[in-house]
């Protein structure tokens, strides 16, 4: 989608968390008619504070970036739900789980992620189920976890570069050796 104006990514963002102008105001801690002023570019949003909404939509699972709401290009914001990706807590029933999954399919494993890239929402010692795919286009887009040397890391997988990028507009470009697959679970330790 194009949205033509920060207010406009503001009120996308909103949205997307389902919440209402007066419910993110509170969340925010800003008032009701501050919002409406954003979101119809009566006023505009203040620079300063594109920092804070990115890590207030971070902290409620809305993975954006700062470039994104600034000027509209990037990648777009995407809502980590736990409907698309389950958050379980790491325990001696999950690993049965695991494993009676796996024996269904074997192309799942359990990885432990080794790097704050993608955090807060997956953080260092975070374990993830993915399943390898060498189909890289049809990974496009979607949150994906690679490996690279001895690391293993987690962010939304470029098909058309071969880069892997986070909400903070940093960027891994892969080599084609590189293992690559897509985020099944996550599995917060």
């Amino acid at each position: 989608m194009i949205f033509n104006t920060i207010g406009e990514r503001v009120c996308y963002c909103r949205n997307l968390l389902g919440l209402t102008q007066n419910e993110f105001a509170i969340l925010f801690n800003i008032s009701k008619p501050t919002v409406a002023r954003w979101e119809l570019n009566i006023v505009e949003t203040p620079h300063k504070k594109i920092k804070l909404l990115v890590q207030f939509y971070l902290q409620h699972n809305l993975l954006v970036s700062e470039e994104w709401l600034l000027l509209g290009i990037g990648i777009e914001p995407y809502l980590a739900s736990t409907a698309d990706k389950p958050i379980l807590n790491f325990d001696e029933v999950t690993f049965k789980i695991f494993n009676s999954l796996r024996f269904d399919n074997e192309s799942l494993d359990l990885y432990q992620i080794t790097s704050n890239f993608m955090n807060p929402i997956i953080q260092y010692a975070d374990y993830i189920v993915g399943e390898k795919n060498s189909n890289k286009e049809s990974l496009n887009n979607k949150v994906c976890f690679f490996e690279k040397q001895t690391e293993i890391n987690v962010g939304i997988y470029n098909s058309l570069d071969h880069r892997i990028t986070n909400y903070f507009g940093e960027i891994i470009i892969l080599q084609e050796h590189d293992t690559l697959g897509e985020v099944k679970w996550i599995i917060k330790r």
